[in-house]
């Protein structure tokens, strides 16, 4: 296992190959610094586990796979996309993708899609669900945005909201019916969220913070029931695990 420093934000990593990506400024620049002298010890060697990147989903939407569920009945599959417009007053839906992957030594995830709206209200919030536990009742990490450049981040718990950031204008949303790529990135306590390539925001979950590789999408409607039309598609997760 090498240490690897980003030549332009001084980031480490520990890890078995070169990262890709800066997760923290997004440059791929990166020297290796010299091993710590642990980790040179065949003993210490033979304690610590590999650790490997594995993509659990690629999904570009050819077809709706099997592992949407629940769906909401907002949804469908639709021009290579799962579409979603809720019409019910002053409401949020969701859908989530059962990636049907084990928790045993997950260590990171990283999650990615498309975002397009295509109609609706400028203020109603639509965006991406990561680390979901208990689909039912929506325990979760989350990155919404809505058509008028506004974002919020931070985490659900049943039926309460805990907006860490909340409507927050940032110039990296593409406003109107506009196309954006949203992630959010869970390591340990950490959530960042990321918009078009930015880093948008981040906080720490200081309870027990949750480990899943459930994914999902979220839009909501105003009060007179008029929900945001949006189209997801192009979804990528990746999670960093310690190899059995």
């Amino acid at each position: 296992m090498s240490i690897y420093k980003c030549n332009e934000c001084s980031h480490e990593y520990s890890q078995l190959s070169k990262p890709n990506e800066c997760e923290v400024c997004g440059a791929n620049n990166f020297q290796v610094i010299e091993e710590k002298k642990e980790l040179r010890s065949k003993v210490v060697q033979t304690l610590i586990p590999s650790i490997i990147d594995k993509t659990i989903l690629d999904e570009s939407f050819i077809k709706l796979s099997s592992f949407w569920s629940p769906i909401s009945q907002f949804a469908k599959f639709e021009d290579r996309s799962l579409f979603q417009q809720v019409s019910k007053p002053n409401w949020g839906e969701w859908s989530v993708l059962n990636t049907n992957s084990s928790l045993h030594n997950v260590q990171k995830t990283d999650y990615c899609l498309n975002v397009k709206k295509v109609d609706g209200p400028k203020n109603c919030l639509y965006g991406i669900l990561t680390t979901v536990q208990e689909p039912k009742f929506l325990n979760c990490y989350y990155l919404l945005i809505t058509s008028n450049g506004l974002f919020s981040l931070g985490k659900h718990s049943r039926k309460n909201w805990q907006h860490y950031i909340n409507r927050k204008k940032h110039s990296s949303i593409k406003q109107g019916d506009s196309l954006n790529r949203l992630r959010i990135v869970t390591e340990g306590n950490l959530i960042t969220g990321f918009i078009n390539g930015q880093e948008v925001g981040s906080f720490r979950d200081n309870s027990t913070p949750y480990k899943s590789t459930n994914i999902g999408v979220y839009s909501t409607s105003n009060e007179q029931g008029n929900g945001v039309a949006v189209y997801f598609n192009k979804i990528k997760v990746i999670t960093t695990i310690f190899k059995e």
